[in-house]
């Protein structure tokens, strides 16, 4: 322990340095300076426990979440940090692993060393993407099968008594079916549909009828000018509103982190055409960009306002967007993300939202997003058995 300590601690004298300031688009050089000073604040944050806990929310301090979401991060760095960073990363990651995988839930999806469990779907499906990534880190062959057996479960279907007149039915939200509440149509969500069905879908685990339960889902999330969070369209939980048109239904009014989490859903399930997955796309691309707190107007709509609170979700999803299919105006638009993004990491390394609406103000969940933002390596698309 005490080596480790040794060795991490002078990882990060050496890394954190006063971080890039940028006026102009960013460089190779400033983007691995940047990632490098985040990894080594990220580093820095682990418990003794190995997981990562939150100072700045109650409900987030026992680190179920943070600690799956912050190996996500930790893996985005693979190859994209100097060595001696990466095995720092290495080491700490495991310890995380380990922490995330003594026990499981009564579903069999991830909980902490003491049966603590905080959005646990998420947390199962962010740590299976993570191990994907590093192969070093331990995960058995069994407890990787319990885990996507238990994300299976967790669909609302038949199984949990959903039908496919429910809103709800073939998405996955971030409990199980019998313990949400189950708000008609907000019980299940894309972002946590996407993340499930990528993981299903790397891992060669994604069942011919689950995936057209989920298209079923899909489908309901998508509206005229891109994706909602949830079907139902004048759910509080679709940050941009609704569109109400004569003669036709109200839908979710599209935005860009819910549209980059439907192209991701759409392409995992692999039964869309090219044509469909570029019509989103470019409804995506046809979006502004969410401003960041700093530049909001004086009187912001509640819509800019739930937007700029999101800004670090919706640059790290544009980033895996853009890792998995090349086009011009996307890798354009990842670029000046990740220009504005350079200019916000705090000198020892870490980034904060200034809005709080979805928790970014946290700088564990801002640096683990950011950090995913600046990845440049293509996920794999498949795990052998």
């Amino acid at each position: 322990m005490i080596a480790r300590r040794r060795f991490v601690g002078g990882l990060l004298s050496s890394l954190l340095l006063p971080a890039v300031r940028l006026h102009s688009a960013p460089t190779e050089t400033t983007i691995k300076a940047a990632r490098s000073q985040g990894l080594a604040w990220l580093l820095s944050q682990q418990a003794g426990s190995g997981g990562w806990h939150s100072q700045t929310y109650g409900n987030l301090r026992e680190g179920i979440g943070l600690t799956s979401l912050v190996l996500k991060a930790l893996a985005s760095t693979r190859s994209n940090v100097p060595d001696d960073a990466w095995q720092a990363a290495l080491a700490t990651g495991q310890r995380g692993v380990n922490f995330l995988t003594r026990r499981q839930d009564l579903h069999g999806l991830v909980c902490g060393p003491n049966g603590e469990t905080d959005q646990p779907i998420y947390a199962t499906a962010l740590l299976l993407q993570a191990a994907a990534i590093v192969p070093e880190w331990e995960l058995s062959e069994s407890l990787r099968e319990k885990l996507l057996a238990a994300l299976r479960e967790a669909q609302f279907g038949p199984a949990a008594g959903c039908q496919p007149k429910d809103e709800e039915f073939g998405g996955w939200g971030p409990l199980p079916p019998e313990q949400s509440a189950r708000l008609p149509g907000d019980s299940a969500n894309i972002a946590v549909t996407a993340h499930v069905l990528s993981v299903l879908r790397q891992y060669d685990a994604l069942p011919e009828e689950t995936n057209a339960r989920a298209r079923t889902f899909i489908n309901r999330c998508r509206g005229r000018d891109g994706f909602g969070f949830v079907p139902v369209a004048d759910s509080p939980l679709n940050k941009a509103g609704m569109v109400k048109s004569d003669g036709e239904p109200d839908v979710a009014a599209g935005y860009p982190s819910a549209t980059c989490d439907g192209w991701l859903a759409m392409q995992a399930t692999g039964l869309y055409s090219s044509t469909e997955l570029h019509q989103v796309l470019e409804q995506y691309l046809a979006m502004p960009l969410p401003s960041v707190a700093e530049d909001l107007p004086e009187r912001a709509s509640r819509a800019g306002q739930q937007l700029a609170g999101l800004w670090f979700y919706h640059a790290a999803r544009a980033s895996e967007v853009a890792t998995r299919i090349s086009l011009p105006k996307l890798s354009q638009k990842r670029e000046e993300l990740r220009g504005q993004l350079l200019t916000k990491q705090q000198d020892e390394g870490s980034w904060k939202n200034a809005i709080a609406t979805m928790r970014e103000d946290d700088p564990l969940v801002a640096t683990s997003m950011a950090m995913i933002a600046l990845q440049e390596m293509m996920p794999p698309e498949k795990v052998s058995p």
